[in-house]
C-alpha cells in the first residue's frame, strides 16, 4: 500500500473510532486515560519482573493484542495525533507495549527531528504530524518556526473555520480534508 494509501486508510479509521465515541477527543491530551494509565502500568511490572526476579525477558507485548485483549475497553483521552497513532497500531500491528508506552509519555514524538528515532505513525512525515497538530490545537508555530507567508495565510483562514467546531469535529473536518485529497496533501 502506498503512503498516500495508507494516510486515507488511517483517516477512515480515526472517523470511525469518533463516530463509535471510542476514544475522548481533547487538546493537549497525546495519549492518557485509564488505557494510558494501565499500560504503563503494565510495562512497569514487565520491566521490574526482568530486572529485579532474574527472570529472561519475555517477547515484547503486541500493543494490539492488548488492545483487544488485557486493556479492551480501558477509556482513552486522545489528540489528533494520539488518534492517529491509537488508528496505526490497529491497523498495521507493529507497535509493542514499550514503544506505546514511550509515545503515550512523549519521549518519542518529541525527539523525532532531533536524534533520528522512528516516526510513530510512518504513513505521515513529521511535518505532516506538526500541520495536523497546528490544525488541531489551534497553534501557529512548529516547533517554534512560523510558516512562511503564503502558508500562514492558509493556516489562519483554516484555523478561523475550525475552531468554532468541537475538538471531535475539528478532527473529523482534518480527516475528511486527509480523504478529500487522496492522501496528498495533508493540511496545506
Amino acid at each position: 500500500m502506498k503512503r498516500t494509501e495508507q494516510r486515507v486508510a488511517l483517516a477512515k479509521d480515526v472517523l470511525k473510532q469518533i463516530a463509535s465515541k471510542q476514544y475522548t477527543i481533547m487538546h493537549g491530551e497525546y495519549i492518557g486515560g485509564a488505557l494510558h494509565n494501565e499500560a504503563v502500568e503494565l510495562d512497569s511490572r514487565r520491566a521490574f519482573n526482568t530486572q529485579y526476579r532474574y527472570t529472561q525477558p519475555k517477547k515484547e507485548q503486541d500493543m494490539r493484542d492488548l488492545l483487544e485483549g488485557d486493556l479492551k475497553g480501558a477509556g482513552c483521552k486522545v489528540c489528533s495525533k494520539g488518534a492517529l497513532f491509537m488508528a496505526h497500531i490497529l491497523r498495521n500491528d507493529r507497535v509493542t507495549l514499550s514503544e506505546f508506552v514511550n509515545v503515550s509519555l512523549g519521549y518519542i514524538q518529541q525527539s523525532v527531528k532531533k536524534d533520528g528515532r522512528k516516526n510513530p505513525i510512518p504513513a505521515f512525515t513529521p511535518r505532516q504530524l506538526d500541520e495536523i497538530e497546528v490544525l488541531f490545537e489551534g497553534k501557529s508555530f512548529i516547533d517554534g518556526n512560523a510558516f512562511s507567508t503564503s502558508e500562514g495565510l492558509k493556516l489562519k483562514a483554516a484555523l478561523k473555520k475550525l475552531f468554532r467546531l468541537s475538538p471531535e469535529n475539528r478532527l473529523a473536518a482534518i480527516m475528511r480534508r486527509i480523504i478529500r485529497n487522496k492522501g496528498t496533501k495533508v493540511v496545506l
